[in-house]
């Protein structure tokens, strides 16, 4: 299985992408390791599981993978698997399986971005989370993700639907949730996000590629001040390419 499988970017299989993007994915699973302990976690858009074998092996009580792909679920089964850890293919605007205030904290990495339908995707996490339960949930930021959004109005991405900017992200979970911190990775100073300054020198680089001048946007955009996640407090005037929000479901 492993020699057939389908990099898109998209879906990390350990070992199969650049290490860039398979230290910024394990980063931010490590940051969700610390609010685990004992809780039961439902992990949405898990794709191939080794992210939810993290939590559960960093104390989880349970942990329950979900992804809308067939594929990912079966290596996920195959690969990450053990007492405690169960996934099952379900798409991340439904949850149809799930029951009411079941889980005491939910996980969505790098969702949220490809779904045409992110109100009902997050009143479904609502819903399946206990009162006062955490959401943990990660996007990327437009400004760095797609540098021709102004131009194009969509993103440059051809797998995202809808992107968004920090204050859009925060604004949108409030609608729901409570949103205790607010972090980041990547982070990039803010006269960089600039699109005409992003093309230039994306566009310089591809010139000189040859040359090895990508390190110099791998290094600017790609990893910025580094790939931990890091509180946005701590860098307010810079943006990050990703953030990540911790959030607690209100009631009453």
């Amino acid at each position: 299985m492993k020699q057939n499988l389908k990099a898109t970017g998209e879906r990390l299989y350990l070992g199969n992408l650049p290490p860039v993007v398979e230290r910024a994915h394990l980063e931010r699973y490590s940051y969700a390791c610390k609010f685990v302990r004992d809780k039961d976690v439902c992990d949405v858009a898990c794709g191939t599981g080794y992210g939810s074998k993290m939590m559960l092996d960093s104390g989880a009580h349970t942990v329950h993978g979900i992804d809308i792909s067939e594929e990912a679920i079966k290596y996920a089964a195959e690969y990450y698997n053990g007492k405690n850890l169960t996934y099952e293919v379900g798409d991340a605007e439904k949850l149809d399986g799930l029951q009411d205030n079941t889980f005491d904290l939910v996980i969505s990495f790098e969702t949220i971005e490809h779904l045409k339908n992110s109100d009902r995707y997050i009143a479904q996490i609502f819903r399946v989370l206990k009162p006062g339960g955490s959401l943990i949930i990660s996007t990327p930021d437009r400004r760095l993700a797609s540098s021709l959004y102004p131009l194009r109005g969509k993103p440059n991405n051809p797998y995202h639907i809808h992107e968004f900017t920090h204050d859009q992200f925060l604004n949108f979970l409030r609608n729901k949730f409570h949103v205790v911190e607010c972090l980041g990775q990547a982070y990039v100073e803010s006269y960089l996000a600039f699109w005409p300054i992003q093309v230039l020198l994306k566009t310089i680089c591809y010139v000189f590629r040859r040359f090895g001048a990508y390190r110099v946007i791998e290094r600017t955009f790609d990893v910025g001040t580094g790939l931990s996640v890091e509180p946005h407090r701590e860098r307010k005037d810079m943006i990050a390419r990703f953030w990540i929000a911790r959030c607690i479901k209100m009631t009453g």
